[in-house]
C-alpha cells in the first residue's frame, strides 16, 4: 500500500518536480495526487523573487482552496551575474533571501531552506558557455543582517548541506551545526540532502546524527557516486536507505519528510513511485 499524506508521518514534494509549470498548475497538479505538504521553489522558476510570478494572495488562496500546507520554501541561490560586482552582489542576494522571508510569511511557512553559499556566472546571451563559475560563501556579516531581519519572525532558515562539486565547504552537517553553534540563533537549523550527502561522501547515518535536534526538513532523493545530483527517486541509486532511517529513528526526527526528486515527463509517475518507496526503503524498515 503506498504511503499517503493522511499517514501519521508527512510526506511532502517540492514543487520543482513540477519545474517546467508555472507554481499555480504544479498546486493543482500535486493537490490532484494527494500531496498536502510542499516546498514551494523559489530557485529560476515558481517564486523566485527575481522573476515575474503569480502574486502571493492568490498564491495564499490556491494553497487554502487545495488544503496543501506549504511547509517551507527553498530560496533562491544559482543564476547570479559574475559580471556585478561583489560586494554588490553579496547584497542583492541578501535581499533575494530577505525577500524569500517575506514570501514565506505571507504563505504561512514555517521554514526557509536556504544554501550557505550561491553560484554566479556569466548571464549575457551572448556567451555560448558559462566560461566562469563562482561560488560565494555567506559571510559571518551576511548571516548576521538575515538574523536581525528575522528577529521578530516565526520563521526559521534551515541551511542545507552542499555537494563537494559545489563548494568546498558546509558539505557535512557538522559543519553546519558549528556554523550555527558560532552564530547562535535559535532561527537556524539544517536541512538534509541525503543525495548532497552521497556526492560529498559523507557517511548519512554519521550525516543525519551531526544534525541531529537541529534537523527540521530533509530534501529526499537517490543519487549515484561521483559529480552528479541526479534527485532520483528513492531505490534507484546508491543511498543506504536503511541506514538513513535507522538514523531519522535515533534522533528523534519529527518533521516534514520532504521529497525533492526530478519529474522529468512523467512527474506524477515519480511522485507514486516515491511513495511506494518511502514505504518499502523508509517507514517499514527495522
Amino acid at each position: 500500500m503506498a504511503v499517503q499524506e493522511s499517514s501519521t508521518v508527512p510526506i511532502g514534494f517540492s514543487t520543482w518536480i513540477y519545474k517546467e509549470l508555472d507554481l499555480l498548475e504544479a498546486l493543482n497538479r500535486l493537490a490532484q495526487q494527494g500531496v498536502r505538504h510542499v516546498e514551494i521553489w523559489g530557485n529560476n522558476t515558481h517564486l523566485d523573487p527575481r522573476l515575474p510570478h503569480p502574486e502571493l494572495q492568490e498564491v495564499k488562496g490556491t494553497l487554502e482552496r487545495l488544503q496543501v500546507k506549504a511547509s517551507s520554501f527553498h530560496a533562491p541561490f544559482s543564476h547570479f551575474d559574475i559580471e556585478i560586482p561583489l560586494e554588490e552582489r553579496n547584497r542583492y542576494w541578501v535581499e533575494q533571501l530577505k525577500k524569500s522571508i517575506e514570501y514565506a510569511q505571507v504563505l504561512d511557512c514555517e521554514t526557509v531552506v536556504v544554501h550557505p553559499v550561491y553560484t554566479a556566472r556569466r548571464l549575457s546571451p551572448l556567451a555560448q558557455a558559462d566560461l566562469q563559475v563562482e561560488v560565494v560563501e555567506c559571510s559571518e556579516a551576511m548571516w548576521k543582517e538575515l538574523l536581525a531581519f528575522l528577529d521578530d519572525k516565526e520563521i526559521t532558515l534551515a541551511v542545507e548541506n552542499m555537494r563537494k562539486q559545489t563548494a568546498d565547504h558546509f558539505r557535512h552537517p557538522a559543519e553546519l551545526r558549528e556554523l550555527i553553534q558560532r552564530l547562535g540563533d535559535e532561527h537556524l537549523a539544517i536541512c538534509f540532502d541525503s543525495g548532497h550527502a552521497l556526492s560529498s561522501d559523507v557517511p548519512i547515518e554519521e550525516g543525519i546524527k551531526a544534525a541531529g535536534e537541529l534537523l527540521v526538513t530533509l530534501h529526499i532523493n537517490d543519487n549515484l557516486y561521483g559529480d552528479m545530483d541526479l534527485h532520483l527517486v528513492p531505490g534507484r541509486g546508491m543511498i543506504p536507505w536503511a541506514e538513513f532511517s535507522r538514523a531519522l529513528r535515533a534522533i528523534g526526527y519529527k518533521g516534514i519528510y520532504l521529497c525533492e526528486v526530478a519529474g522529468g515527463k512523467h512527474p506524477e509517475q515519480a511522485i507514486q513511485e516515491t511513495r511506494a518507496a518511502l514505504q518499502r526503503l523508509l517507514l517499514q524498515s527495522g
